[in-house]
């Protein structure tokens, strides 16, 4: 157990120094809409938190929550605040998928990627995936006038990333790649939510976030992988990861106590269920007095009465 230990920690340490930036249906959780993003953006119509309340309400609504993200999603970026319409937008799609409204929704979403975000090829992506999910779309003239010719299916695109994302001569993850390799892996997931690679490939993605030091980001990752693919072998390692990264990344000792506590609940004879004990005896010790406790238990005579 103690090896496994060292290893999280060795792990722990190779990321922090292999970046030097971060970046910026059934069973749906409450979208999150705060309060606080209207305080935030007084050019956006009052009555827009109406809808937002109306879809934290109804979580389970798909037809209806679908629109009414889309509608204020498209209001923020309207006013400028581009990374809340988006995340509105991504919600929209990753929590009702099934709504008749997801093709158009996701359309919305590939034309802002091509209008805000240029350079980053999400929009080209998001394309492939539309045509993919919506083969019979009526606006699938203009999705294909965003696919590149000859361009590779986005998994095989994921995968190269992945293969070429770390530079040979400084051992350092690319920044830029690294990302695109997020995005692209977030895209196919929310466009192919029922696929049997879904699960895996949004580890490898909360992986690299964590990489990158972009811990919100893997978090959010882990709870996809725990609310929509809870009954899948990558749930428990996606919990326990969570819980590490509150632990040691983001210091948080109460949240990452309860996720750790929480993982034995569910998972008590997981392969990482010894080591989550471990972890959990020892939160909020110094790394030099869990090395401590260890050389007074290997010390002759340790452990007899």
């Amino acid at each position: 157990m103690r090896h496994i230990f060292f290893s999280i920690m060795a792990m722990a340490l190779f990321l922090t120094c292999s970046s030097d930036a971060s970046v910026a249906e059934n069973g749906a959780k409450k979208d999150d809409a705060p309060k606080q993003l209207l305080e935030a953006s007084p050019n956006v119509d009052p009555s827009i938190l109406a809808l937002l309340e109306e879809v934290n309400k109804n979580p389970n609504d798909h037809e209806g929550n679908a629109q009414k993200l889309n509608k204020v999603g498209m209001a923020f970026i309207e006013a400028k605040k581009t990374t809340q319409g988006v995340n509105l937008l991504t919600q929209s799609l990753r929590n009702h998928f099934s709504s008749s409204h997801t093709a158009q929704n996701a359309f919305d979403l590939m034309n802002v990627y091509k209008d805000k975000y240029v350079g980053a090829n999400n929009h080209q992506i998001m394309a492939q995936a539309i045509k993919l999910a919506f083969p019979t779309f009526s606006k699938m003239s203009e999705v294909e006038a965003n696919i590149p010719k000859n361009s590779k299916g986005i998994v095989e695109n994921i995968n190269e990333i992945r293969q070429n994302m770390t530079d040979k001569e400084t051992g350092r993850l690319d920044l830029k790649k690294a990302n695109s390799y997020i995005n692209y892996t977030e895209i196919y997931a929310m466009m192919q939510p029922k696929e049997k690679n879904v699960p895996e490939l949004l580890q490898k993605a909360g992986e690299v976030a964590r990489s990158i030091r972009a811990y919100p980001k893997s978090i959010d990752i882990y709870d996809w992988i725990l609310n929509k693919y809870g009954d899948t072998s990558f749930a428990s390692q996606a919990l326990f990861m969570k819980a590490f990264t509150f632990d040691n990344e983001l210091n948080d000792k109460k949240k990452a106590k309860a996720y750790y506590e929480d993982f034995l609940k569910k998972y008590p004879k997981d392969s990482f269920a010894d080591d989550t004990k471990f972890l959990l005896e020892n939160i909020g010790k110094t790394n030099e007095d869990i090395i401590k406790s260890f050389n007074k238990d290997t010390k002759p005579g340790a452990g007899k009465k």
